[in-house]
């Protein structure tokens, strides 16, 4: 039995995005991921302002070289072009050390998003053990009631996605 922590994001293209990561980062760890797509349909190059970094073409963000991160707030941008039209974007990554207290913004009362429990419809799933396939097998849909107003990406991790044993399960990041 496994558990995955989904993650939703709602966010607009080419803007900036925070990550909460560990204040220790080894070599070639997945920091985060950009949606690359959304702020540049069709990337040829992808580059980074800072070298301890380096970004794949699906968006993927990795660690160069093992880093601890002193400070509460690291940030650098992405940069990706488009080798035709020579346009180029900047996307600005802020990493919060998680454990550190960052402080809290003071906001006017208008600006304050108000919070609301999500709400999830999944249904009871079963798989059978030894299975034949086909495989790819389609286990589950996610879905959050916040698709019908908001951009959402979904995504997993844990046992079978990103930790031993590799590769076992996958998300569709725009349907769940």
């Amino acid at each position: 039995f496994s558990f995955f922590e989904v993650l939703i994001l709602s966010c607009d293209a080419c803007q900036k995005i925070s990550l909460q990561v560990p204040s220790h980062l080894q070599a070639e760890t997945l920091v985060g991921k950009v949606n690359l797509k959304e702020c540049l349909p069709s990337t040829s190059r992808i580059l980074s302002s800072d070298p301890d970094f380096r970004i794949l073409e699906d968006g993927s963000i990795y660690t160069t070289h093992d880093l601890i991160l002193s400070s509460e707030r690291k940030s650098f941008s992405v940069f990706p072009s488009d080798g035709q039209s020579q346009e180029q974007k900047k996307i600005e990554i802020v990493l919060d050390v998680r454990g550190k207290k960052v402080p809290k913004k003071r906001h006017t009362r208008d600006t304050v998003l108000k919070r609301s429990k999500r709400r999830w419809a999944p249904i009871p799933c079963s798989l059978m053990e030894n299975s034949l396939g086909p495989f790819p097998q389609h286990v589950q849909q996610v879905q959050s009631d916040a698709a019908q107003n908001y951009t959402i990406f979904y995504s997993i991790s844990g046992p079978g996605v990103d930790k031993e044993p590799f590769n076992l399960f996958y998300i569709d990041k725009d349907t769940g």
